[in-house]
């Protein structure tokens, strides 16, 4: 079986190697106008997987990885058996309207993670007539960052994901080609009961905007070697994640989906819920407390997690009638720090398609399409 993975950044290039490493055949495509992303690939090939200083082999395959196809041609790696989209959710879309040009029913493509994303594919595949399987995840299997083009530094493993098909029926399906996919070891694979599940439970947007916004002067006067997991979370922004988390649940519970639940300990911590997910071979809290970011105002911690995360979390509550003032905060002083309106260019219901669904239909059209 080939596997495609789409997109050149860290988590890309770290699944594409760990992919081979352990044996499979792999595919890595990198859109024609970020080809310098991936430029000393296209030439050697390889990419090297450097990890902790403890070698363990459950935890991470590192070494160079010889990637079997790396190429700008979508139409190259479209024989793949399973996609995989590992880009920022602010780049999906491109992605996804190469896709509608090439796929054929039956394929399965699965975004790391969603973001909400599946619903906006899902859609246009449907509209093109492609019969094929779309699923989200909250998050990456990893905790990596790119060294430079060739060479990933992998620190961090993900505990657990969390998956679901759009729709839902297609989830056990999915989920059996996934068995002995290799970036999932050692997590644990979990079905989420929707698409929309998989996207809330992201911890990113929960963790990172409000974290963020409360250290903007710090960040700012830093950049680009900023700590947040070090410097920026106090028991004061503990307090303020935790009640983001708590509008989450809020509006989780409206929807009728599950959220993961944590025990308040887990969020006074300065690795806050990311402690829970995320693990290393010791000292967890250590290692994620070296993780670089957010590198300034421009940064994913901002222009992606509020837009992405934030704005569909805000806009199901208002649908459904939950109060999310600390959510919507984060979203208008990001909106004013980042000068971006995150309102308007967010994953609102309208792109989604969702715009004034009822309850009871939301639910049937995540389960049956």
């Amino acid at each position: 079986m080939a596997i495609a993975v789409l997109g050149g950044g860290a988590g890309a290039q770290t699944m594409a190697a760990d992919i081979k490493l352990a044996g499979k055949k792999v595919y890595l495509f990198e859109l024609p106008e970020f080809a310098k992303n991936i430029e000393s690939l296209l030439e050697t090939g390889r990419i090297d997987i450097v990890g902790p200083q403890y070698n363990l082999k459950e935890f991470y395959r590192g070494g160079t990885a010889e990637i079997d196809l790396i190429t700008t041609n979508i139409e190259e790696v479209m024989d793949a058996d399973l996609i995989n989209i590992v880009v920022p959710a602010i780049g999906q879309e491109r992605f996804f309207d190469l896709l509608v040009k090439s796929l054929e029913d039956g394929k399965i493509v699965i975004l790391w993670p969603g973001n909400f994303g599946s619903l906006i594919l899902y859609r246009k595949l449907r509209e093109k007539g492609i019969k094929a399987l779309v699923g989200e995840t909250n998050t990456l299997p990893y905790g990596t960052r790119l060294v430079k083009p060739g060479l990933v530094s992998l620190f961090l493993r993900t505990r657990r994901i969390m998956i679901a098909g759009m729709p839902d029926r297609g989830t056990n399906e999915i989920i059996s080609k996934l068995k002995d996919f290799p970036p999932l070891a050692p997590c644990e694979l979990e079905k989420a009961d929707t698409v929309l599940s998989a996207a809330f439970n992201n911890p990113n947007p929960i963790v990172h905007p409000i974290a963020s916004l409360l250290n903007t002067g710090a960040i700012e006067y830093s950049a680009p070697e900023y700590y947040l997991y070090k410097d920026g979370i106090s028991f004061a922004v503990a307090r303020a994640i935790k009640a983001v988390y708590d509008e989450y649940s809020r509006v989780a519970s409206a929807i009728g989906i599950r959220l993961v639940e944590y025990d308040e300990r887990a969020f006074m911590k300065t690795s806050s819920i990311m402690g829970e997910e995320f693990a290393a071979p010791f000292n967890t809290d250590a290692i994620i407390a070296q993780v670089v970011g957010p590198r300034g105002l421009d940064d994913r911690y901002f222009v992606e997690d509020i837009p992405f995360g934030l704005v569909p979390v805000y806009e199901f509550g208002k649908l459904f009638g939950i109060s999310t003032p600390i959510i919507e905060s984060v979203i208008r002083l990001g909106s004013l720090v980042c000068r971006i309106d995150f309102l308007k260019e967010g994953r609102t219901l309208e792109k989604l398609g969702l715009e004034g669904v009822r309850r009871e239909d939301l639910l049937y059209c995540l389960k049956n399409g």
